[in-house]
């Protein structure tokens, strides 16, 4: 989907998508029992086959994130980056924030939010929050994830969107990060829309 948004004096630095290799597989007994609240908010039959979405050893984030932002942190040579998290859905544990276990997985302990993207206003409210975070940090990363970790059984996304924001035109070489997996090619346009 597409965010057409004008960020005065913004620029859109990067943006396309990161490869993710998510496993799904049936609920079992026990998950139904851990899930039921969710089952009865969507009015989701017991009848119903649902699928558990997670990655390899069952964590909520695909490990490769990691190397990923680790990447985009060394380019930014110290620079002050937010990161934006946007999802949609439930996990299994429907008690915990899914940004916790991203944070943890990450080694992220500042400058982090999380938005629950599930209309068309709370899309254009990301942006709005992305451009009020760039007042007070030099980039920006909204990393969009649009995978349901419950759902009933169907095609499961594999991929992450993302788009990298900073104020100004504090631009940087997209050399490095051209070679990382799942790197989408350099945009470096004045920001009218993000690819989220």
């Amino acid at each position: 989907m597409t965010i057409h948004a004008g960020l005065p004096g913004r620029y859109l630095i990067h943006s396309g998508e990161i490869n993710v290799s998510p496993q799904a597989r049936d609920a079992t007994d026990a998950d139904w029992r851990q899930i039921s609240t969710w089952r009865q908010f969507h009015q989701v039959s017991e009848m119903t086959p649902v699928q558990i979405v997670s990655f390899a050893g069952d964590c909520l984030h695909c490990g490769s994130l990691r190397q990923w932002l680790h990447g985009i942190r060394d380019e930014l040579r110290g620079k002050s980056l937010a990161i934006l998290y946007l999802y949609c859905g439930h996990q299994l544990d429907t008690r915990s924030p899914i940004l916790q276990h991203l944070l943890n997985q990450l080694d992220i302990c500042q400058s982090a939010f999380a938005l629950r993207i599930e209309d068309d206003n709370a899309r254009r409210d990301a942006l709005s929050m992305a451009s009020a975070l760039l007042h007070a940090h030099d980039h920006v990363l909204l990393l969009h994830d649009d995978l349901n970790r419950i759902a009933e059984r169907g095609t499961v996304s594999g991929s992450l969107k993302y788009a990298l924001f900073a104020k100004g035109s504090d631009l940087f070489a997209p050399h490095p990060l051209s070679g990382m997996p799942g790197y989408a090619p350099w945009q470096g346009n004045l920001a009218q829309e993000a690819c989220l």
